[in-house]
């Protein structure tokens, strides 16, 4: 049996990891998915005290799917996994038969394709519920007119420039898995004050590498505002774009699961 990987352990270890993140957050994760129900009470108690003075809740479809994200990227983190700094779970949590490989991957696979999956699931089945059953105040559900919402944002982000709307898919995706694995890696470092300190932590990266990509980008090298300036064509730059997003967001998620990597690695109580 391989110490490094071993498909039966790792998946032993997975449904072990699996059961203790659905023990840990499901009920959570329940009300986080009931945010759109929420909102829309609040938006219709709301309208019963001030007389209908809000018109639609066409908006409030969007905020309460990204209120909902921004909760359950900052609070499942903490609740799966901020216990291996407490001495003694986190003791026995590496004492578990299991490597630091197979465990970095069992903590990728749930935070980034299980969690998800479940979360934007249950998400969307509040949504249709709630249209269907209140079709007039409700309006029509987000997830039958995402088409739509997509090509309004790309299109004021762009301001219909024919080619960039292309560009931000796989950004806002790998925003998810960037800013759960943040919250994981912080969840696994700091004992007390997760969130907070991980958004501290993050702020003070993010200063440090916008000043360094601010330096080169305007130095006499140019970087990419200079490559974009010197494209005679379009769909060049479009292309060029579309590479460093691409490579800056991929050295983002390497970083991050080299962070979670080491951090396990290096776990001692």
């Amino acid at each position: 049996m391989s110490n490094t990987f071993d498909i039966k352990r790792f998946w032993n270890y997975f449904k072990w990891d699996l059961r203790n993140a659905r023990n840990n957050y499901l009920l959570s994760l329940v009300i986080c998915c009931a945010t759109p129900l929420i909102m829309f009470l609040l938006y219709e108690l709301f309208n019963l005290i001030f007389g209908n003075t809000f018109d639609g809740f066409k908006v409030g479809h969007v905020m309460a799917f990204v209120l909902a994200i921004f909760i359950v990227e900052l609070t499942f983190p903490a609740k799966a996994y901020g216990r291996v700094t407490e001495k003694r779970y986190g003791s026995e949590w590496t004492l578990i038969p299991a490597s630091t490989l197979e465990k970095t991957l069992s903590i990728i696979l749930i935070s980034c394709v299980v969690l998800p999956v479940c979360f934007f699931s249950m998400l969307a089945l509040w949504d249709i519920l709630l249209g269907s059953l209140f079709t007039g105040s409700y309006g029509e559900p987000i997830v039958t007119r995402i088409g739509s919402l997509w090509s309004e944002f790309t299109s004021v982000l762009t301001n219909d420039l024919e080619g960039l709307q292309s560009i931000f898919g796989a950004p806002i995706i790998c925003g998810w898995f960037s800013g759960i694995l943040t919250f994981t890696l912080g969840a696994m470092i700091f004992k007390k004050g997760k969130v907070g300190k991980t958004i501290l932590a993050s702020m003070l990266v993010g200063l440090i590498f916008s000043t360094i990509l601010t330096l080169v980008n305007f130095s006499d090298f140019g970087g990419i505002f200079g490559y974009l300036s010197t494209a005679d064509d379009p769909e060049k730059a479009i292309r060029g774009l579309k590479i460093y997003i691409y490579t800056s967001n991929g050295i983002t998620l390497a970083a991050l699961i080299a962070g979670i990597y080491l951090r396990i690695r290096t776990i001692k109580h």
